[in-house]
């Protein structure tokens, strides 16, 4: 038994000497080995998406931004606003009623205390700074990348007998009064010289299933080839073959229907009030329902150069159609011109019916200008303004992805569910749900937004009809500008 006991004991000398020197040698070995760039990256990321505080973190993972900074070949150092933490705090600029940049400072301030850590300086210098830094083209493709993303998702009950449709209308947006916004984005010619603001013309393109907004375009009021129409030609890309495109009759273009047909996308739009129809004539498929030719209209040098109007077919097969309805006790007659032919598939009733969810264009704008705040944007240079509404485009899209999901968790539809109320709900629970001690504390916390979620449905109001006027008045203590500052200035020193 001794010597036994004594073997083993020599055997356990052996095996740790042998694991010491392993130790050593690994030890030597990483001492002389760098760490590899992409495990760095890894880890540095997976801090970032552990961080507490910042909402849309963990809609807005740490890889799909570095696969976007990738892309773009964008290297950045090691600093306390990287590119992850600057755009999360942007982001809850967008969502917050204070959007001042003190407002986002002292949120990561918060943030970096409720984890323990040394908080930044109060200073907003170094984030402003930050946010300059990063790529325009960043904010462009993450807004457009998650915007398709979620109109793309959308269930086939959502669809539109099957099909994507797309709603695209346009507004005006203004900025803070620079000198440099002023000459990239004049304001209104209407407008003396230092009482008027930037102005910039947008267009959107909406999912009408999901009401994400899967591409945007930006520019001055006024030039050539500012119009919505040039806006929503740069965006024809993102339509795909089989879509639906749903518009007022601003967009009755010869021009743009015919492309959008060679492409494989049908339109709905509303018919211009200059083009004569006389349903008399053409291959009738109904009541105030046929089937005509239009011919390519003449060539004007100031709508499109030679070449783009010999690209155009001669002709073009046209559906128009017809229809009066009773609005708010007004008879109202609606014209609509579309490629859809097949009046088996499509009847007259289901393309008007359609064309009355066109609404849902001019609700999805308000909610960006009105309900999220992007009606004035307070960026001082137009490159920052340009970062400035992409981001509220992505802050919107991120907010309609928990909106999806509570729609398809709960057998409903995303338009019955209420927009601002989602937003309310998210600002609040956001920070609950990033603070959950564990994982399944989180996802119970999320189906429970979720679920209050879907319990805020936009109420049903049919024919309601509200007069257009206030009731309280606006402050008449101070009176309107009529003379540039820098008079207004003189007179007071004088």
């Amino acid at each position: 038994m001794g010597h036994r006991i004594k073997d083993e004991h020599c055997r356990q000398q052996r095996l740790n000497k042998c694991c010491q020197k392993k130790k050593r040698r690994n030890r030597k070995t990483r001492k002389n080995r760098e760490p590899s760039k992409y495990c760095e990256l890894k880890r540095g990321i997976k801090a970032l998406s552990e961080t507490q505080g910042l909402p849309f973190q963990h809609l807005l993972s740490g890889e799909l931004i570095q696969q976007t900074l990738d892309g773009l070949g964008y290297a950045y150092r090691k600093r306390m606003y990287c590119p992850f933490i600057t755009l999360w705090v942007f982001l809850s600029q967008m969502i917050s009623n204070d959007k001042s940049c003190e407002a986002a400072v002292m949120r990561a301030i918060y943030d970096q205390a409720c984890e323990g850590k040394r908080p930044c300086s109060p200073n907003t210098s170094p984030y402003c700074d930050a946010r300059q830094r990063l790529p325009e083209q960043l904010f462009w493709q993450l807004a457009r990348s998650m915007g398709m993303e979620v109109a793309r998702s959308a269930l086939n009950k959502w669809l539109w007998k099957k099909r994507h449709v797309f709603l695209i209308d346009g507004s005006t947006i203004t900025m803070s009064d620079t000198e440099a916004n002023q000459k990239e984005y004049p304001q209104h010619s209407n407008q003396a010289e230092g009482l008027g603001f930037p102005t910039a013309r947008i267009a959107v393109l909406f999912s009408l299933a999901t009401g994400a907004a899967a591409n945007s375009q930006i520019g001055p009021v006024k030039g050539k080839g500012t119009g919505e129409n040039e806006l929503f030609r740069q965006m024809f890309d993102t339509l795909q073959r089989g879509d639906v495109v749903l518009g007022d009759c601003l967009y009755d273009s010869y021009r743009d229907i015919a492309e959008l047909q060679r492409r494989g996308v049908d339109v709905v739009f509303g018919m211009k009030q200059s083009r004569h129809a006389d349903f008399r004539t053409g291959e009738k498929l109904g009541f105030n329902d046929h089937i005509v030719t239009w011919k390519r209209p003449d060539f004007d040098a100031s709508r499109m150069d030679r070449e783009t109007w010999e690209r155009l077919p001669k002709t073009i097969k046209m559906r128009e159609l017809m229809i009066s309805v009773r609005i708010r006790g007004e008879v109202r007659v609606i014209r609509v011109v579309t490629t859809l032919l097949d009046a088996s598939v499509y009847s007259s009733t289901d393309i008007l019916d359609l064309f009355r969810q066109r609404w849902n264009v001019e609700l999805d704008i308000r909610c960006l200008k009105t309900v999220m705040g992007m009606e004035h944007l307070v960026c001082k240079s137009p490159s920052m303004v340009r970062k400035e509404f992409q981001t509220y485009l992505l802050a919107y899209n991120l907010i309609r992805v928990r909106m999806v999901q509570a729609a398809a968790l709960h057998n409903k539809k995303p338009r019955d569910l209420s927009f601002n109320a989602t937003k309310i709900v998210m600002s609040i629970w956001l920070p609950l749900i990033a603070r959950a001690p564990s994982k399944k504390m989180r996802d119970r916390l999320e189906r429970l937004m979720l679920d209050v979620i879907a319990s805020r449905c936009v109420n049903k109001r049919p024919e309601r009809s509200e007069p257009r006027k206030r009731k309280r008045r606006p402050d008449a203590k101070y009176p309107y500008l009529t003379e540039h500052r820098h008079q207004e200035h003189k007179r007071l020193a004088a």
